[in-house]
């Protein structure tokens, strides 16, 4: 036996901003009812939805929770764009190497959230590492961290081990 996800609900303080903002975002509309304002995420039969309720009485030591998102279409950098005229604000980019990776933004009341290189982005990476491209020239990541391998190297270096 499963279940089957309903909501995902979010409180906040301004459900109408919060609504709006991530309608716009996700390019969904909105619909509101007595229980807050939700956002279908999905079409089928079981659709799952972002319901917004009025979270006055929010209290900081629930667990938290985050959403990661990749472009339906163009680059990373046009997404991070449109979503900071939605109300967005960047927090901190992370470049993973080759010109792709990850930026850390916060919605209109300050909640966390990720977008990260999408298809687009992705397309020319074998020819970037072919060239020896590390993207680090783009405007876009010249703020960006550095984020370490697993293997100790820093993102878009490459480390050759040699056997005897």
């Amino acid at each position: 036996m499963t279940v089957l996800l309903r909501h995902l609900v979010i409180e906040c303080r301004s459900p109408n901003r919060m609504a709006e903002f991530w309608s716009s975002a996700l390019g969904r509309l909105t619909r509101g009812g007595g229980g807050g304002i939700s956002i279908a995420l999905a079409d089928d039969d079981a659709p799952v939805s972002l319901l917004f309720v009025d979270g006055a009485r929010i209290d900081s030591s629930k667990a938290l929770m985050w959403m990661h998102m990749t472009p339906a279409a163009g680059t990373l950098e046009q997404e991070v764009a449109r979503l900071c005229t939605l109300g967005a604000t960047t927090l901190k980019k992370q470049h993973r190497g080759w010109g792709i990776g990850e930026v850390t933004m916060a919605d209109p009341e300050g909640n966390e959230f990720f977008v990260e290189s999408g298809t687009e982005d992705l397309a020319g990476l074998d020819a970037r590492m072919a060239a020896e491209d590390r993207g680090t020239a783009s405007a876009f990541w010249r703020d960006a961290e550095e984020v370490p391998r697993s293997d100790g190297a820093v993102s878009g270096t490459t480390t050759l081990q040699i056997a005897d």
